[in-house]
């Protein structure tokens, strides 16, 4: 129908189900421009269309309630600014607990390997909230503050490195990194592999006498689990840095605006 197209083709350019698309439909969300009366209705969609219910999606997809979206879509007198700010700190939550998720995981994946059986954890512990379990990863004593535990963590990773040992480490990094580079293409259980995975072990064995090869690969699993957010957390010391530095960078921008207007 001239240039409108289908629910089924919007599904295909666009990717959203029809079921999610009919949804947003029964919601008030939006209604498709044209549709066709009889025993099975069809609607057809223009531009404007297909445009507004990607702008729905994405709105969804970041978690706003229905009422929130109504608004977002019609109210022109909407605070969008504040409700993407919260949204975001929402967000953020929500990240934060999946990577509380993923620490209690790969710590019990690491005990049941270090004891080569399945470690049967005390529940009682556990208290039904992962957010709070997840700490007794790094300290027995932050039971209820994942964020001290992490914190905590980084103090021991802090205190076991000194300036000599940075340097080092930095030296060798970027060693490993030029090899890995040369190898990354070969299967993970090429001999070649093999050995350079063995002089890297052998490495950080002698710069942290206590960690063995199931300690290093505990580390290797955390890179990902471990928001960039956390890891600066760590190093410097704080929680919630980037917030920190975010709100500094802020009040220069608001304050650099002022200079040039006063």
């Amino acid at each position: 129908m001239g240039n409108y197209k289908t629910t089924g083709e919007v599904e295909k350019e666009t990717g959203i189900k029809k079921r999610v698309i009919k949804y947003y439909i029964e919601q008030g969300f939006f209604t498709p421009t044209k549709k066709t009366n009889g025993k099975k209705p069809i609607w057809y969609y223009s531009k404007e269309d297909i445009k507004k219910l990607n702008q729905i999606h994405l709105y969804s997809e970041l978690g706003y309630t229905n009422k929130q979206i109504k608004k977002l879509i019609y109210d022109s007198n909407f605070d969008w600014d504040n409700a993407l700010d919260q949204q975001i700190i929402l967000l953020r939550k929500k990240k934060r607990h999946i990577e509380n998720l993923l620490i209690a995981a790969e710590f019990m994946r690491l005990v049941n390997y270090l004891q080569n059986q399945y470690c049967d954890f005390d529940m009682d512990d556990f208290d039904n909230s992962i957010d709070d379990f997840s700490n007794g990863v790094f300290s027995s004593e932050a039971e209820d503050n994942t964020e001290q535990g992490i914190m905590m963590l980084g103090e021991q990773i802090s205190d076991s490195i000194d300036l000599e040992k940075l340097n080092e480490i930095g030296t060798k990094f970027y060693d490993y990194i030029s090899k890995f580079k040369d190898l990354s293409n070969e299967d993970p259980k090429n001999s070649s592999v093999q050995l350079f995975i063995d002089q890297i072990c052998k490495d950080v064995s002698q710069m942290f006498p206590d960690l063995n090869s199931k300690m290093i690969i505990f580390g290797i699993r955390m890179l990902p689990t471990l928001g960039i957010d956390r890891m600066i957390d760590m190093v410097v010391g704080k929680e919630n840095t980037i917030d920190y530095i975010e709100e500094a960078i802020a009040e220069y921008i608001k304050n650099e605006g002022e200079d040039k207007n006063g």
